[in-house]
């Protein structure tokens, strides 16, 4: 025989133990449903643990990527050494397919002119490039400026090495021009008896040799830039050429550095971009993520609520949050058989969500949906849509013809 302390429970005094048996009991039973539901409600172990274990989802997924990222990284750098290697020969495979001709040293000379004059506009806007492959005995370009000296620049792509007859041409070339300073290029071979930069004087005229120049523009320019400085000197005879050449060979490592650090700044650029693109992918997802813990939390609280408010009701025959009269199929019958287009819609809504075995109530010209004699949403007929409104989730959803077959996905929402 349980022993009740009245200090504890001094209501206990009004009742008559023998008579009061049957009252005594419920509020019993009353007592532990509540506690016991109570620390249910209480218990956020649940939801702390699905919102962890997402949390450890996205961040075993972000890590996976970063990996990949790395790895992509490495490829990159491996593969763009041999992308840059095959690009002349990949340029003039294109070349020869649309032409339907082999590489012919006409066609390879028009493009080394082509690829020069161009470059020479470019890095030179406020100076005039003028072409003179046409003009007799004259070389390909002529680089005019205002502040310094024109120069002459004959360009060669030849698959052989140039033989020294093409540099004999080029000198008298200079003497009929009269043109002081001259810069010969071959872009795919050597030139014969010079060096990269070599420097020659002749007949109080210099000429700068760029063998190999391989389409590097880079070199170009450093052509052009020494030549107008040393033009810069009034007397040619004091400079030492070979110097000159010497270092003309350190600067160009230099350019090298320069264009590897070009080539890692444009990778850089676009990794950035990427890692961009899957920052913004992963917050979404994130986002996402958290709306549906946002929801899936709610409705836990709202299945709570519902089962405390169910087990009162039971227990002291609590009535009915509402007393009205379901509908039924037969009751929405006529929206079916109506010329009002949204009444039509209506009641395939209505249908759908009756066949979802869920309750619906016709209220002040509204129809209220109910699972477990809760009110969990309502239809509010408007002139031109259809209003659905989630209670449980605070949500509204403007339900017409262009929609209404997404009824079954609003319905799960319940």
């Amino acid at each position: 025989m349980l022993r009740i302390d009245t200090q504890i429970n001094p209501w206990i005094d009004q009742f008559n133990i023998e008579e009061d048996k049957k009252i005594l009991n419920n509020l019993l039973n009353l007592g532990y449903n509540v506690s016991k539901l109570a620390s249910i409600s209480n218990n956020n172990d649940y939801i702390l643990e699905f919102i962890k274990m997402n949390s450890d989802t996205i961040t075993n997924s972000t890590n996976l990527k970063l990996q990949n990222l790395e790895t992509t990284l490495i490829n990159i750098q491996e593969n763009s050494n041999n992308m840059i290697n095959t690009q002349n020969q990949k340029f003039f495979e294109i070349i020869e397919r649309i032409s339907g001709k082999f590489y012919t040293s006409s066609n390879k000379g028009k493009i080394a002119e082509n690829f020069l004059y161009n470059t020479l506009c470019e890095l030179y806007p406020n100076d005039y490039v003028e072409m003179t492959t046409s003009t007799a005995h004259e070389s390909d370009i002529q680089l005019k400026s205002n502040d310094y000296p024109t120069m002459l620049i004959e360009s060669k792509f030849y698959s052989n090495p140039v033989p020294t007859k093409e540099i004999e041409k080029f000198k008298s070339d200079m003497d009929r021009t009269n043109i002081k300073y001259g810069i010969f290029i071959s872009f795919g071979t050597t030139i014969t008896g010079k060096n990269k930069f070599q420097i020659e004087n002749y007949n109080d005229k210099l000429i700068l040799y760029l063998p190999n120049a391989d389409f590097e523009i880079s070199l170009i320019s450093l052509a052009v830039i020494s030549l107008r400085k040393i033009s810069t000197y009034d007397n040619n005879n004091s400079i030492d050429f070979d110097l000159i050449t010497q270092k003309a060979d350190e600067i160009l490592e230099i350019l090298k550095s320069l264009d590897t650090l070009y080539e890692n700044i444009t990778k850089m650029k676009y990794e950035l971009l990427k890692n961009k693109k899957n920052i913004i992918d992963n917050l979404d997802n994130i986002h996402s993520t958290y709306l549906e813990n946002e929801v899936l939390i709610k409705n836990i609280i709202v299945q709570i609520k519902n089962r405390i408010e169910n087990r009162l009701n039971s227990i002291l025959n609590i009535a009915s949050e509402t007393d009205n009269k379901y509908v039924t199929f037969q009751d929405i019958n006529y929206l079916g058989e109506s010329k009002n287009k949204l009444e039509n819609i209506l009641h395939v809504a209505l249908c759908k969500i009756l066949s979802s075995n869920f309750n619906l109530v016709f209220k002040n010209d509204n129809y209220y949906v109910y699972k477990l004699e809760k009110c969990i949403a309502e239809l509010v007929l408007k002139k031109t849509i259809i209003k659905f409104n989630i209670i449980n989730c605070d949500i509204q959803i403007g339900i017409n013809n262009s929609n209404i077959i997404n009824i079954d996905k609003y319905i799960s929402l319940l």
